[in-house]
């Protein structure tokens, strides 16, 4: 690919990541990101580092223990 963009900073990725990207970045980032792998696999790293995890099903069947008295 031939670089015609700068790549995208990793606080302008986060935003991205987090849902609060300014315009110009959103616009900026359509267009480069159609163009740069390395900055589409970052954007894809930390979208999976903020994604929540799933529920522990293990948890959810295990009953909880009493505690013996006395």
């Amino acid at each position: 690919m031939s670089q015609s963009t700068p790549h995208l900073e990793e606080v302008g990725l986060l935003d991205l990541t987090d849902g609060v990207p300014t315009q110009a970045l959103r616009v900026r980032a359509e267009v480069h990101l159609d163009a740069c792998d390395r900055c589409r696999e970052a954007l894809a790293d930390f979208l999976r580092v903020r994604a929540p995890s799933p529920p522990d099903v293990h948890a959810a069947r295990t009953p909880a223990r009493r505690r013996r008295t006395g």
